[in-house]
């Protein structure tokens, strides 16, 4: 779309899927200047990558609970995505992020990549909600609940 700008984090797509000749797609699509396809990138980079973008983008109807998104929380980026049952969960049902049908998914990664201040506000409680799920916290939540069972 003409007139935007802003830094996307996208799910992982195989190359040969968008097209069999890397960048053509971007090219053909008039981007070609402003998007790059990164492949896999090396995990230990992934903070950095995520921290730069505006948004993460996510279009599933299948995942139950998303790295991508706890991993694009905890590193300040709102998150895009369509409706799932790990989505309604992690994202508060878009307290944390967007949760949209897949008709509006394009609206609306435009819509939060044009305000500054949503993506500000997203970002600082998709902080504090990625901390919910720090292995940590995991675990001593499942022993308070083996502690209730075992009580019982």
């Amino acid at each position: 779309m003409p007139g935007i700008e802003g830094r996307l984090a996208a799910a992982h797509l195989a190359r040969r899927q968008l097209h069999p000749e890397p960048g053509l797609a971007q090219q053909r699509l008039g981007v070609g200047d402003r998007v790059r396809l990164l492949g896999s990138v090396p995990h230990a980079d992934l903070p950095r990558w995520l921290a730069a973008a505006d948004a993460t983008a996510l279009a599933s109807t299948s995942e139950g609970l998303a790295n991508a998104w706890i991993e694009s929380l905890a590193c300040g980026t709102p998150v895009v995505t369509t409706p799932n049952a790990g989505a309604a969960d992690v994202l508060a049902d878009g307290r944390y992020g967007s949760i949209v049908d897949d008709g509006r998914f394009g609206h609306e990664i435009v819509a939060v990549l044009r305000d500054p201040e949503q993506r500000a506000a997203m970002a600082e409680q998709g902080r504090k909600r990625a901390a919910c799920y720090d292995e940590r916290a995991i675990a001593d939540q499942n022993i308070r609940v083996y502690r209730q069972a075992v009580q019982q």
